[in-house]
């Protein structure tokens, strides 16, 4: 059935993404050394939000959470997970491939100003403040896609429409090798070579800010935490 393949095939993109995401989460793949680029402790772009790993008992000590804090953000994360299951049934039986990516799109921009919104409510103000570098962190080269941080970071709308335009080059490129590497079968190639293609893009983008913009970078991430591998986020997450 129609349906059928292309939840199949938004399924297998999805794991090959992921495992490239963990490659380089791990510190796999990391050529040539130098600087901290993206993401913190090795990690760009991590796959998952930071909200969704609060069941790591290292993010938890890391903004030292309250019993409560942890109940409440557990309820939240089954919601958000109830109603991020019902919106993928929905995208999945209306078989329009293309509406599927922007429902995709749409989805994340939702949930990250939701986390936003709540993680205001839940921490306090240093929890908060040590939550929105993790998120700096764990977003890598995606935290560009929150106007806030872009302009907390002095990026110009006429600078964001040429990264968002290599963005979105970029992502074309995946889906197509992403098909490609499905075909093949070779997981273990495809690791590496989405691994590179990321890390490739990634280091483009931050080629392309000024140096203050690089610092301001930096200094968003705060202090490097390395964050738990997605193995273990599967048993830990909420």
């Amino acid at each position: 059935m129609k349906i059928s393949r292309i939840a199949t095939a938004i399924i297998c993109m999805g794991v090959l993404a992921m495992l490239a995401s963990d490659a380089i989460a791990q510190g796999g793949g990391r050529r040539g050394g130098g600087g901290r680029g993206f993401g913190g402790g090795g990690v760009v772009n991590a796959g998952g939000s930071v909200m969704s790993m609060m069941g790591n008992d290292k993010l938890k000590e890391e903004l030292e959470l309250e019993d409560e804090q942890v109940t409440k953000i557990k309820e939240f994360n089954d919601d958000a997970r109830a109603m991020l299951q019902e919106k993928m049934q929905e995208m999945r039986d209306s078989g329009d491939f293309s509406a599927i990516r922007e429902a995709i799109t749409e989805l994340r921009e939702e949930q990250n100003e939701s986390e936003k919104e709540f993680a205001s409510e839940v921490f306090s103000e240093k929890q908060l403040e040590r939550y929105n570098q993790l998120r700096v962190q764990s977003m890598g080269a995606n935290a560009l896609n929150d106007a806030t941080f872009r302009e907390s970071i002095g990026v110009s709308e006429e600078k964001w429409e040429v990264i968002e335009t290599m963005q979105q080059d970029f992502q074309e490129e995946m889906r197509e090798e992403m098909q490609t590497l499905r075909e093949s079968g070779d997981m273990a190639a495809a690791r590496e070579v989405l691994t590179e293609m990321q890390e490739d893009h990634q280091k483009k983008i931050m080629d392309s800010l000024s140096d203050e913009q690089k610092k301001a970078w930096e200094d968003a991430k705060g202090e490097d935490f390395e964050f738990p591998s997605r193995q273990r986020r599967q048993r830990e997450d909420f």
